[in-house]
This record gives C-alpha cells, sequence and structure tokens, in this order.
C-alpha cells in the first residue's frame, strides 16, 4: 500500500488558511485577481520599464508553459545505434555473382 492515499483532502483543494484568505480577499476586494492585476501593471507605460517587465514575466508563467532545460549526451547516440554500413556495388557485377567483398 506504499505510496497510495487513503484519505484527506482532494488533490486541488485549498488548506484552510488558503481558504479563508481567498474569502477575505474576494469580501474586501470582490473585483480583484493577481494575476489579472500583473497585467494590468505590465500594460501601464506610467510604470518603470522594470517593473512592467517583472509583471509580464509573473504573468506569463500562467499563460506559457515553462521550458526546462534539456542535457544532450553525444555518446548517446553511439551506444544506441548500430554502426552504419555502406555497401558499394559495381555496376558491372551482377548481385550474388561477384567474388569481391563490397561492404565498408
Amino acid at each position: 500500500m506504499t505510496g497510495e492515499k487513503t484519505g484527506g483532502r482532494t488533490s486541488g483543494t485549498p488548506n484552510k488558511k488558503s481558504k479563508i484568505l481567498s474569502e477575505l480577499l474576494l469580501e474586501k476586494f470582490p473585483e480583484y485577481h493577481p494575476v489579472l492585476a500583473m497585467a494590468a501593471i505590465a500594460n501601464d507605460e506610467k510604470q518603470d520599464i522594470n517593473i512592467r517587465f517583472h509583471a509580464h514575466k509573473e504573468v506569463a508563467k500562467y499563460i506559457c508553459p515553462q521550458l526546462k532545460s534539456i542535457t544532450i549526451n553525444p555518446e548517446f547516440e553511439k551506444l544506441t545505434r548500430p554502426p552504419t554500413q555502406v555497401i558499394f556495388q559495381n555496376p558491372y557485377c551482377r548481385k550474388g555473382n561477384c567474388e569481391e567483398n563490397h561492404t565498408t
């Protein structure tokens, strides 16, 4: 039974403190949404460019998937691909009738 969830909150359900805070914010500021507020700051030309940049950066986290870095191992292809075999055929030699070895 290792790893099985047997009780508690279902996934995505906020805990009590988060729920209380959300309700208080909604009560005090009914039209407030943090992402929309950051978007408004990001598009406010009166704001400093650094503030606008950081607001755009934060809003992007909610809109665009975050790219993950990957490491390329150049040895991987050598380990997984069989060596390439090149076959040269003499146009004057009929396949199977030639005694010469044409593989390299």
